[in-house]
């Protein structure tokens, strides 16, 4: 879920676990986007050249302004990116699974929303109360408002619905440390369902 903090813990295993590997959603977003690819011709073509910068860059901001108030262009743009994300997401697990990885992690903000649950062997879901997730969001993004936190928030799956599917919980409604606590088990719990020969698809 948005402000829930799963960057943080995305953070957590890179430094605890720097041997586990991790496919990033977003940023393989960003890469296929970049000046001069063919998704970013085809998003000018389908909006204007005014969702570019100056320099070139897609405006990420405006973009995703234009997509969260118009479901129809938020699924345009879904059409274009989302083949070459996945396509370079499958190429990164491949790789993966031929140089015999213990963990590969799918870091997917929007898993249950793109329905890509179906292809993880578990899901592992950053957990926060609303109440933290809205402070969190209004603090990261600047907004003023609850009501417009709001709206962002329950443009998704609630958090509470994502926490009943997941097969694990890493609880973050504590401090750092507590989360760290929490993420540990999460992994120890992870480690004594695999074995060496095993191959795991885990979002999170």
């Amino acid at each position: 879920g948005i402000s829930t903090g799963k960057s943080t813990v995305i953070n957590l295993i890179k430094n605890k676990k720097p041997d586990y590997k991790i496919v990033d959603a977003d940023l393989i977003a960003r890469e296929e986007v970049k000046i001069g690819s063919p998704a970013l011709k085809k998003i000018v073509k389908a909006f204007g050249k005014e969702v570019l910068l100056e320099d070139g860059n897609l405006d990420r901001v405006k973009v995703g302004n234009i997509i969260f108030n118009d479901s129809k262009k938020r699924l345009v743009l879904n059409g274009i990116t989302h083949p070459y994300i996945r396509l370079e997401m499958l190429r990164m697990i491949l790789f993966y699974q031929l140089t015999f990885q213990r963990l590969i992690f799918l870091d997917i903000p929007l898993l249950y929303e793109s329905k890509l649950d179906k292809f993880m062997t578990s899901v592992v879901v950053v957990y926060c109360n609303v109440e933290n997730q809205l402070k969190r969001l209004k603090l990261r993004n600047s907004i003023n408002s609850d009501e417009e936190a709001l709206k962002k928030i329950n443009s998704q799956i609630s958090i509470e619905e994502k926490k009943q599917k997941a097969n694990f919980v890493v609880d973050n409604n504590g401090s750092l440390l507590e989360t760290e606590q929490n993420l540990v088990s999460v992994l120890n719990d992870l480690e004594s369902v695999i074995t060496s020969k095993s191959f795991k698809y885990l979002k999170i």
